[in-house]
Order: C-alpha cells, then structure tokens, then sequence
C-alpha cells in the first residue's frame, strides 16, 4: 500500500511545482499589463518601473508609441506605452 501512495505523491508534487514556477512567471508579468498606466515621459515611466523592480534597458519614443525594453529576475519584457495617456498597450515577453 505504501508504494502506491508513494508513486502517487510523485506526480503531485511535479505538478504543483510546475505550477507553481508558471504562476511565479505570471505575478512578474502581472503589473505589466495592458491598460496599466506607467507614465508619459521617460522620467515618469522609468520612476514607475524602477518601483516594481524592473531595469529599463532601453527607451524609444517614436510618432505614435513609447517602446520600453525591461529586465527583472533575469526576464526581458519589452512595452509598448501610448504617449498621450502613458497606458501599456502591450506586454512582450522575450524571456
């Protein structure tokens, strides 16, 4: 009975760790979302970011979007932030 058990326990604990790495990566992405307002200078968007623990690694502000490339815990995300509103309009993950 015990050897049962055993290789039952097995497979849960893999599973719950499996999910428990994919809803870790979800939470570091989670502040970053569409609809999030960072800011609408590269002062204001950097301040914001740097709050949450992320690097900026790069800042473009071209004609009709900012883009924002980021890094935390060894993850990259690049954003994309409208300029009028300083909203994400959208989260890349680039691992």
């Amino acid at each position: 009975m015990s050897r049962t058990v055993n290789s039952m326990v097995g497979p849960k604990i893999l599973a719950l760790s499996m999910a428990a790495v994919l809803a870790a990566g979800t939470a570091l992405a989670a502040n970053l979302a569409p609809g999030v307002k960072l800011g609408t200078s590269a002062q204001e968007i950097s301040s914001a970011l740097a709050a949450q623990g992320y690097e900026v690694l790069k800042y473009e502000r071209e004609d009709d979007e900012i883009e924002v490339y980021v890094r935390k815990d060894g993850r990259r995300f690049e954003l994309e932030i409208d300029p009028t509103t300083g909203q994400i309009l959208e989260v890349e993950d680039e691992g």
